[in-house]
């Protein structure tokens, strides 16, 4: 690496024009100050790398044990092991010996912002030439979260002074060190392979995304941008951060940026495996491509997950190897397989979300010591909707319902969720079970009072009224009194006629209605008059209405048409799934 690519240098100058009245201290010398600046310091940072400040002098004379530099900067230092202070030139070793070095924490005060290097030894700098110089440099690592979420800047001034206090000469100056970027560092989206931003992947519950033996997996992708483009960083470039060290060895960094996948919510049974990262560097012309883009992640938890009655949380770990160019913001596609093997339940659950954040975060205490680290926030404020689960259901149409005058309709629901294939000796027909569930059905009450002609004389501009049963376990029967239930609204007492529509919380209801006459109820003098199996409307998810079985009707649902479902819905982008 031949230059530090995030680091602009400012190229300001200082001249300790020290004073004649002080022969014994720094009076014989010049230094001048240069300093640069880390154009990407992140706002959550609790140990982030601003830029050096370097003094530098071509004088031969001496510095006593009466002289300090002061060095106070906006921020806080981090630790006093994140001090680096490196010296260079033809009295190097010599400069370096007359300060107290490494830094102790006594000298860190004013809340840690201000560093105190004092001469403890005579330094002679005789023989010092005019190139190189003598040079000193200084880099800490700073706690820049004071400036979280909206971003700001580190700056330092520097004094030279007597030990006793006294200035010698103070420059009014604050260097800037580092432009801290605000919140948030990374962008989260669902990724795809063609697109930037899909929608959610549905997962029904009676089925999972395994049937049985049947294998039937299913994918989503989440998409972690840079908001900027030193955002994420490797563990290489930390060290590139700290000058005068060299990689692996020479300063206190532990690790690069790590970025965390956390997913909530995990139903009992749903698997969940992390593949292969894929950078953006590999989607040549496509929406997502960074031009000569290197930043790469490796998945450095473990890869797979499946959700318990007592953990529904997974957590994982990427730990970034290699950082971008730091021409543009790259982003990086972490795909993820999930699968069942039975039943997800009879009931709807909440969406699969996805939080992302940059680690190691303390607290936790064992991260005291991790650089960088970072304090613990989420990336995405909202949680990201992975992962949505549709509740299996049935649709009931029944055609004719009255309840007017001596007329009265029963109906009601078989929940047929429970039968003996389960237990077949045909693997075939083992296969082909239902999965038992229990839910309850919502009834919407179409029609009103017929005029002379047959047909009511007001069209209905919605449910006439509405009703929902209780849970109907599988393997029963539900039956109902039309005009004895507590419809909402109430049917008008003249009289209506029309049909019934019901939405039921479980796959394979079927349907049956008997209409009634010469007294509304049951009594021993009710007829039955007609009656009927319900009709089952195709589950409008996979077939809209509007089609009609692509004009066979409704009760003519076609392949092609589920096909075409399947194919926006389930086949998108090389996922995987499998008929």
């Amino acid at each position: 690496m031949t230059k530090k690519r995030n680091l602009l240098l400012v190229s300001l100058f200082l001249v300790f024009g020290l004073e004649a009245m002080a022969p014994s201290a720094l009076a014989q010398n010049v230094f001048t100050l240069s300093n640069n600046q880390n154009g990407d310091a992140r706002a959550e940072g609790l140990t982030e790398a601003i830029g050096t400040i370097t003094l530098t002098t071509v004088s031969t004379g001496t510095i006593n044990t009466t002289s300090k530099f002061v060095i106070t900067y906006s921020q806080p230092i981090a630790t006093v092991d994140s001090v680096l202070v490196n010296c260079s030139g033809t009295k190097a070793a010599a400069l370096c010996g007359g300060l107290t070095l490494p830094v102790i924490s006594a000298q860190l005060t004013n809340g840690n912002k201000t560093l105190t290097l004092p001469f403890t030894t005579l330094v002679d700098l005789t023989g010092n030439t005019a190139s190189p110089g003598t040079g000193l440099s200084v880099t800490v690592r700073c706690n820049v979260t004071s400036l979280y979420p909206a971003g700001g800047q580190v700056t330092a001034g520097v004094i030279a002074s007597y030990i006793s206090g006294t200035p010698l000469t103070t420059n009014g100056s604050l260097y800037p060190l580092a432009i801290v970027q605000p919140e948030p560092a990374l962008l989260v989206s669902l990724g795809g392979f063609w697109k930037t931003a899909l929608s959610e992947t549905n997962v029904l519950i009676c089925m999972g995304v395994i049937k049985h033996n049947k294998e039937y997996e299913d994918k989503f992708v989440v998409n972690v941008a840079e908001a900027f483009v030193y955002a994420l960083t490797s563990e290489s470039y930390e060290y590139f951060l700290d000058p005068g060290a060299s990689y692996p060895t020479g300063t206190d960094v532990t690790n690069g940026t790590i970025i965390t996948v956390t997913i909530n919510n995990v139903p009992v049974g749903l698997g969940i495996e992390a593949e292969d990262p894929i950078p953006c560097s590999d989607y040549t012309g496509l929406p997502m491509y960074c031009l000569g883009g290197t930043l790469a992640v490796e998945l450095s938890s473990p890869d797979v997950f499946e959700g318990t009655s007592t953990a529904t949380t997974a957590t994982f770990e990427y730990a970034v190897t290699s950082t971008d160019t730091g021409v543009f913001p790259e982003n990086v596609n972490l795909p993820f397989k999930i699968w069942t093997k039975e039943a997800l339940g009879s009931s709807g659950l909440p969406d699969v979300t996805v939080t992302v954040s940059k680690q190691p975060q303390y607290p936790p205490l064992t991260n005291a010591y991790k650089i960088p680290r970072f304090m613990p926030v989420n990336e995405n404020a909202t949680p990201l909707a992975v992962v949505k689960f549709t509740n299996c259901s049935s649709y009931l149409l029944y055609p004719f319902a009255v309840v007017a005058g001596p007329w009265d309709t029963l109906f009601g629901v078989a929940n047929a969720t429970m039968d003996p294939l389960g237990s077949s000796t045909s693997a075939e027909l083992a296969e082909g079970t239902a999965v038992p569930q229990s839910g309850t059905c919502s009834f919407f009450y179409y029609g009103g009072t017929p005029g002379p002609a047959g047909v009511v004389t007001t069209p209905p501009t919605g449910p006439l009224a509405t009703w929902t049963s209780a849970s109907i376990p599988a393997g029963s029967f539900g039956g109902w009194d039309m005009a004895k239930l507590a419809w909402s609204p109430a049917i008008p007492p003249v009289g209506s006629t029309g049909y019934l529509f019901a939405i039921c919380n479980f796959s394979n209801a079927q349907g049956y209605a008997d209409i009634l006459i010469n007294g509304a109820g049951l009594t021993a003098n009710n007829l039955s008059m007609a009656n009927y199996l319900a009709l089952v409307i195709p589950n409008p998810y996979w077939l809209d209405r509007s089609s009609n079985g692509n004009g066979m009707g409704e009760g003519a649902p076609t392949p092609l048409n589920i096909g075409e479902k399947l194919d926006k819905l389930l086949f998108y982008f090389g996922s995987g799934r499998r008929r």
